[in-house]
C-alpha cells in the first residue's frame, strides 16, 4: 500500500506553515516561547495525514472485499499512484501477459471499477 506523504500535505498548506512558523518564531527572544501556531499546524498537518490514510485502507479493503483475481487486484491497486493509465503501461507495471490484461480490463470496466477514455492506440484506463 503506498504512503500518505506529509511532505506533500505541507505544501499544499505551504501559507499555513510558514504563518505558524513565523508567529512561534517571533517569540523565541520572549522568556516564554509561544509553540502553540507550530504545534497546531503540525497536528492538523498529522490528522489530514491520518485521514489520507484512512482513506487509503479504505480503498484498499474494497478492492480486496470484491473477490477479484490476483490481476484485477493489483491493477486496481496501481490506481493509488496513477489517475488514468493505457493498456501498454498495465502490462509493464504487473509483468503480465498482454492479452490476459485486456480481458482483466474488458472485465473491470464492465463491473464499473474502470472507465474507458479514448479509443484505439490513445485508449486509456481511469477509476470510476
Amino acid at each position: 500500500m503506498p504512503y500518505a506523504s506529509i511532505e506533500r500535505i505541507i505544501e499544499d498548506n505551504k501559507e499555513g506553515y510558514y504563518r505558524a512558523l513565523r508567529t512561534t518564531q517571533a517569540t523565541f527572544h520572549e522568556p516564554i516561547v509561544n509553540w502553540e501556531p507550530w504545534l497546531l499546524f503540525f497536528l492538523r498537518t498529522l490528522w489530514k495525514q491520518c485521514e489520507v490514510l484512512r482513506g487509503k485502507v479504505e480503498d484498499h479493503r474494497v478492492i480486496q472485499s470484491q473477490h477479484l483475481t490476483p490481476l484485477a487486484a493489483k491493477i486496481l491497486t496501481l490506481f493509488q499512484n496513477h489517475s488514468q493509465l493505457s493498456n501498454r503501461e498495465i502490462v509493464a507495471l504487473t509483468d503480465s501477459n498482454s492479452n490476459t490484461v485486456k480481458a482483466t480490463l474488458s472485465k473491470l470496466v464492465q463491473e464499473r471499477l474502470l472507465r474507458i477514455e479514448g479509443k484505439g492506440r490513445s485508449t486509456t484506463y481511469r477509476l470510476l
